[in-house]
């Protein structure tokens, strides 16, 4: 469940300083919860990683055709 403070971090990271969602969501994780917390995120094709929020930046789009291959990636939150 999302937090306010992760809420917060994570739309400061995409919004203010124009990072990917990735990277945004995973600073966001890092500076919320604690060490006991994975925290995880799937796309559909690896170019989505580089993906912005509209309007901040690169926006990848639909995979088409589908491969049906997605990308997990993970981190422990410290």
């Amino acid at each position: 469940m999302p937090t306010p403070v992760f809420l917060r971090h994570s739309l400061n990271y995409a919004i203010d300083y124009d990072w990917s969602i990735f990277d945004a969501f995973k600073k966001a994780t890092i500076l919320s919860f604690g060490s006991d917390v994975e925290a995880v995120i799937y796309v559909d094709a690896q170019d989505q990683l580089r993906d912005h929020l509209h309007g901040q930046g690169y926006v990848a789009s639909d995979e088409y055709p589908d491969d049906d291959l997605t990308f997990y990636y993970s981190w422990n939150c410290e």
